[in-house]
């Protein structure tokens, strides 16, 4: 219940300070809806945060893709982020519902344990060069690298950053 107050703390203040719109509550996704463009994962591990390294863009970004006609939010999130970094997951509550982009972010836990995180890769590889584990406040890989790729949304950085520590705490 901790991380849960956390999350929504952190999704706030990330509202506040980007200056978007959090939705009350996760809209009812049904075929043809368009109440959910895009959804994806937030993965916490001991070392980081699971991301990726944008292709096309050379940037960071969540696991995080378009909708599917005939799936709902948690669906897409779970198959964009199988798609994105090869792990399978289990997807819990939302934690950031961004009404006004029609974004919904949730908190994921892989379905079984990841035995080294240094050695994920997308099954995507047209979209995804890279996954990393990254902790965002210090941006070091879990193979001890510093990444200095820019972030897709730099916003984005900011939200991690506020989840970490939620996560991270004992």
């Amino acid at each position: 219940m901790r991380i849960r107050t956390i999350c929504i703390i952190a999704a706030q203040v990330f509202a506040t300070m980007s200056g978007l719109a959090i939705a009350p509550e996760l809209p009812a996704q049904t075929e043809g809806s368009s109440a959910v463009r895009a959804a994806g994962c937030y993965i916490a591990t001991p070392h980081g945060v699971v991301v990726s390294i944008n292709r096309l863009l050379n940037k960071i970004q969540m696991p995080m893709g378009r909708h599917k006609k005939g799936e709902t939010a948690a669906q897409t999130a779970a198959r964009e982020t199988f798609e994105e970094t090869g792990i399978a997951v289990e997807v819990g509550a939302p934690i950031l519902h961004l009404e006004s982009r029609q974004i919904v972010l949730f908190a994921c836990t892989p379905l079984s344990p990841v035995a080294n995180y240094s050695a994920l890769s997308a099954p995507d590889t047209v979209e995804v060069s890279e996954v990393l584990v990254l902790d965002p406040h210090t941006m070091q890989n879990v193979d001890g690298r510093v990444v200095d790729t820019p972030w897709r949304f730099p916003n984005t950085r900011l939200l991690l950053r506020m989840l970490y520590v939620g996560a991270a705490a004992p």
